[in-house]
This record gives structure tokens, sequence and C-alpha cells, in this order.
């Protein structure tokens, strides 16, 4: 009886000794900030809230989240499916605050490797320009894009990869301005920790006729008002399109708008930060960080009939000073850069701020799961040196024998064969219950 008694109060022991692992182990698991702990991105991030992250021209860069797309497990963007909160299943769409730089969309050149090999075609009659094309004035497809291999280059300076194989130098940017062939790549001023939390995407990207030509496809029809820019996005003429950092498109910069409510009347629109104002090889006296500036969206002026008439494979959509959507030959390098990713809230951990302009989040060095993990190593080791101490207290080998529940049974149990204890104790006792065996792990 008194054995009896004893492998009772050894089993109440150790159950109590679980119980403070589990209490003090997950004390530490970050559910609310603490000081070097981080924050579950997902559980914070809100329409309107700003993150810094990264550097430009040595200084941080203030994004902002303008609206939430639903991304499948693949990484593919469904732009006609957002939300104004996040849910699951859909990621915030990070823009830059400010305009970061001026550049060129795409620089002029003779190779002809890529899309300067297209586009050289007259066009209607109604155009006043009929010897423009990518060779003079740029390329307005994205796909080899100079700013597109710029924004998504991790490259040294000198190093970057130019796709269409026409760098943008001094002698293939109208007036020599803000080239950037011997920049490093964008993506050099993030930390490892920072790129992680950068999504990548496939998204549908709108096409210029010239990259289906002979085929009957439907062009995105050119409307300058934000509001209409969008028209018929759904039915134009695109291609899938993977990027970690881009510009917005047509589609985007509209959801801007639309979340204006939140975001501000004119937050589509792009003010320059000091740095680009400095750095800038154009200089104008309305050109400063009070005044709104034009800037790029990847989107190419597919319309061949409705627009300025031009030449329209070299022309890109952009935001221009007074809202309206307009369109400029790629070479032209006085037009800003506002780049945009998404957040992807299962790496990001936040490690500081509320989310407001003046306390934006911070992306920490480690997140919730490096925590846990950590956690987890603390109750196994916590458990172990438990059963060690209970073992001075009774002789556990035969934790169960001659019991008056089980007096059946005879169990040599030790849980050597699983660190976390948990599986092991719930496959000796269920199987000691059913079958009265001694079990040895």
């Amino acid at each position: 009886m008194n054995r009896t008694n004893q492998s009772i109060k050894t089993i109440l022991l150790k159950g109590l000794a679980i119980l403070i692992c589990f209490a003090v182990s997950f004390t530490y698991i970050p559910f609310v900030e603490d000081e070097g702990g981080t924050v579950d991105a997902a559980s914070m991030i809100e329409l309107g809230d700003y993150l810094q992250m990264g550097t430009y021209y040595d200084e941080p860069i203030l994004w902002r989240c303008v609206g939430f797309y639903k991304v499948d497990n693949s990484g593919k963007v469904d732009l006609s499916d957002t939300l104004k909160t996040y849910k699951d299943g859909y990621l915030p769409l990070m823009l830059s605050d400010r305009i970061l730089c001026l550049k060129a969309f795409d620089a002029s050149g003779d190779v002809e490797t890529g899309s300067h090999a297209r586009g050289k075609k007259s066009g209607p009659p109604r155009q006043t320009n009929p010897t423009a094309n990518r060779k003079n004035y740029g390329s307005n497809y994205w796909g080899d894009s100079n700013i597109r291999c710029w924004l998504n280059s991790d490259a040294a300076a000198g190093e970057v990869k130019w796709s269409c194989g026409n760098p943008p130098d001094k002698d293939h940017l109208i007036k020599g301005l803000n080239s950037y062939e011997d920049e490093a790549g964008f993506l050099t001023h993030f930390t490892a920790k920072e790129k992680l939390c950068m999504k990548s995407v496939t998204q549908h990207q709108l096409l210029d006729k010239y990259e289906y030509e002979g085929k009957e496809e439907e062009y995105h029809e050119y409307y300058l008002d934000i509001d209409k820019c969008v028209a018929n996005f759904n039915e134009a003429y695109k291609e899938p399109c993977t990027d970690t950092v881009f510009l917005l498109d047509v589609n985007q910069v509209n959801l801007v708008y639309q979340n204006r409510e939140k975001l501000g009347e004119e937050y589509y629109k792009g003010k320059p930060t000091e740095e680009c104002v400095i750095n800038s090889d154009f200089k104008l006296g309305n050109l400063n960080t009070n005044e709104y500036w034009d800037y790029w969206l990847r989107t190419p002026n597919a319309d061949h009939y409705n627009s300025p008439g031009r030449n329209t494979s070299c022309e890109v959509r952009s935001v221009r000073v007074d809202g309206q959507v307009f369109s400029y030959d790629a070479y032209i390098g006085e037009i800003g850069i506002r780049p945009a990713f998404y957040l992807d809230v299962t790496a990001a951990g936040f490690s500081s701020g509320d989310g407001s302009e003046d306390s934006p989040y911070v992306v920490g060095e480690s997140d919730g799961c490096d925590k846990l993990a950590a956690c987890v190593g603390l109750f196994a080791l916590g458990t172990w040196l438990s059963f060690k101490w209970i073992k001075g207290f009774a002789d556990w080998k035969c934790l169960l024998a001659k019991a008056d529940l089980w007096k059946k049974a005879h169990c040599c149990c030790c849980c050597k064969c699983n660190p976390l204890i948990l599986k092991c104790w719930y496959n000796n006792w269920h199987l000691l219950r059913c079958n009265n065996t001694c079990l040895r792990c």
C-alpha cells in the first residue's frame, strides 16, 4: 500500500513538474512586444500603417500599407481581389511613402536582343511622330526594362545585369540626366532579414501591342483620370511577371486612390524625399519635398488610338503632379521612382514602433518562430531536469507497478525516446491502459 501511494505521489509530482515547465517556458513567447523581442506582423499590420525598412542614400526608407491583395501559396497575386483589412491569404501591399529617386524607366540603345527589337512600326496615321521607336526612346516593356532589373538586383555597383542589353548610361538617357548603370542594385540596401520579409510574387503585367503582334487581343484603353485609368484592365492583354520589388500599375495606384479616406485624398500623388532632391542631376525650383512630382508606373501606354499622338511603344504611364495618369518616353531620367512590394507576414516580425508615421514599425532581426523554437528547447530541458529531480524521490522504473488502478500492469518506461516527453507519455499511458503490457522505449 505504501508503495502504491508512493507511485501515485510520483505521478502527481511529474505532472506538476510538466505544468511548471510549460508556465516558465511559454512566458517568453512574444505574444506582446517586449524588449529585444518581435511581434507577429499579421496580427498588427493595418491599412495606412507605416513600416521602416531598408535604406537609400544612407537614409531609412519609410513604407506604407496601401491595401491587401489576395496571394496564393505559390505567390500568384489576384489583382481583382482586394481588402481593406488583413485576412489570411491576403498580403499587405507596401508602397514607399515618398519618391526615392529620379530615374529613367528604360534607356535607348541599339542592342536588339530584347524588346528593343520590337516597336518599330509607325502605327496609326494620327500619330505625329512616326519615326519614334524603342531604339531611340527606350522601351515601355516592363519585362526587360532597366528599372525592373535595378529594383530586383542585389548586385554590387557596376554589376547589375541589364536584360535588354542597353544600360542606363548618360549616352542613352535624355540630356544624360540621372544615369544609374554603375549603381548597386536596389536590394543591396536591405538586410538579409528584411529581404526575407519581401515576398516574391507573380502578377499580371499589361502589354503594349508590340509584345503580341499578330494576335487579336484587346489593348488597355488610355484614360487620364485616376478613377477611370483602370478601364478595361481585366480584359486587356497581359502576361505573368515575377518580381520582389516593382512599380505600381494602374490597378494598384487606383486602389491607393480608392483607399483615400484612410490614406489621404491625394496620397496617390508623390512627393520626393530630401535625399532624392539633393542627389538628382535634374534641378528645378519646384523639385522639393513640399511639392508633388511625377513618378513612373509599370504600365505601358498600349492605346495606339486615343493617347496623345505618339508612338506608344516607348511610352510608360505615370502619375503626374496634377494627379492625371499620363505617359512619358521611357528614357526620361527626370521621373520619380516610388517602389512597392508585398510584405510576407509569415516572415516579418516587428521589434519596435506602433505603425504611425512618427513611430513606424521596424522589422526585427529575430521573429516569433525563433523565440518559439527556443521555448520548446527550454521546455524539453526543464522537463528532463524535473525528471532527474523526481527520480530522487521515487524509483520510477516501475511507475505504475502494483497500483490499484492497473493491478496487472508492469511498466518499465523511460522517456529517452522523445525529448518533448509528451508523445511518449501519451503513447505509454494509452497502450498501458489497453494492453496491460510492459512498455520499453
